[in-house]
């Protein structure tokens, strides 16, 4: 038994078109979706906080990540070694378990958003 050539083709090319229509829909129904969860998100405690602090402690650079948020509005950042920070809103960056914080150590949120260690995850 023998087919036509363009046959198989045909029926191969019906089932990547009908993906390709699937994937539109999907695609378009998530940004959608997506557009309604981010005009519905509340700032929290976390938002208010740089996600992460760069600090040079000796001759390396740590990169310090949030890791936690207190009632009082401390944030709590980790590095390796467990190497822990913490900082206020208002206050200066402390080392917490002895461990040098390097040159991010009394520094405010601002000066350490001004000097560039300070980054932000920026929502869409």
């Amino acid at each position: 038994m023998t087919r036509a050539p363009g046959r198989k083709v045909g029926k191969s090319l019906n089932i990547v078109a009908s993906m390709l229509v699937m994937l539109c829909v999907s695609l378009g129904f998530n940004q959608a979706t997506g557009a309604v969860a981010r005009a519905q998100e509340t700032q929290t405690p976390l938002d208010e906080f740089p996600f992460i602090v760069m600090c040079k402690v000796k001759s390396s650079y740590l990169a310090f990540h949030l890791s936690r948020v207190t009632k009082d509005h401390t944030a709590i950042y980790l590095a390796s070694d467990n190497i822990v920070g913490k900082i206020t809103l208002h206050g200066h960056a402390e080392a917490v378990n002895g461990a040098g914080g390097g040159d991010c150590l009394g520094k405010t949120l601002d000066q350490l958003r001004s000097s560039g260690q300070a980054r932000f995850l920026k929502s869409e």
